[in-house]
């Protein structure tokens, strides 16, 4: 797994900002690299777990204070730490047979709040809910980036085409340069935003559930309620 320094290096040198022709600061690469994540988070989500502590008597719960950027929840675990694991079943919020029993349910999109239908838990007692959500944004350049290895080539990318737009629109202002520079600084941060789009295109066509070439796709990315 790659570290945020180590990815910011692979980004400058794909940029040519390296030795002493250094145009972007540390800090705004890093930038960067947080937004490809928060962009690429919207095509291949991680897949986390939260324990969430239960309240006797409460089936509702918040997520938004809980999970990180949830996007679907995949499965709820209750009881917890049985051998083989236990799950409540999904149900629809609207579904006429009630939520009472082993189901939950999950309101809005993406999920803001959860009902459990099992109401005889104990002080002490949890549930495990998987989901999907953001990755981790890194704070320091020894944090590891969550996103798998074979995804980093989005990152770069997006830095890249985050960096042409940049320049574009600086340049553009400035009155000294020719329409001529412009429109080809314009045509080559739109190049950069094309191949960004079409490589997260690829990466979604093989993790398409039966891909031959899928063994490393999200567990569950099928399952998304």
């Amino acid at each position: 797994m790659a570290t945020r320094g180590q990815l910011r290096e692979l980004c400058r040198r794909r940029l040519g900002d390296t030795g002493d022709s250094v145009h972007w600061s540390d800090l705004q690469i890093n930038q960067w690299i947080n937004d490809a994540l928060a962009d690429i988070s919207n095509y291949f989500p991680a897949q986390r777990e939260y324990t969430l502590a239960l309240a006797i008597g409460t089936r509702k719960y918040g997520l938004s204070s809980h999970l990180v950027n949830p996007r679907a929840i995949l499965k709820v675990e209750y009881p917890v730490d049985e051998d083989p694991p236990a799950y409540l079943e999904y149900r629809d919020i609207h579904d006429t047979r009630g939520l009472y029993g082993d189901y939950y349910a999950v309101i809005g999109t993406p999920p803001s709040e959860i009902i459990l239908g099992p109401d005889d838990w104990g002080v002490g007692d949890t549930v495990v809910i998987t989901y999907l959500g953001d990755h981790d944004y890194p704070e320091e350049d020894s944090d590891t980036i969550t996103l798998p290895d074979k995804l980093l080539e989005l990152v770069v990318l997006f830095v890249r085409m985050a960096a042409l737009q940049e320049q574009a629109d600086t340049e553009t202002q400035d009155p000294r340069v020719t329409t001529l520079i412009v429109g080809s600084l314009g045509l080559n941060a739109s190049r950069a935003e094309r191949e960004y789009r079409t490589k997260v295109a690829e990466y979604q066509r093989l993790l398409e559930p039966g891909s031959q070439t899928a063994s490393w796709k999200i567990d569950a990315w099928d399952r998304v309620y």
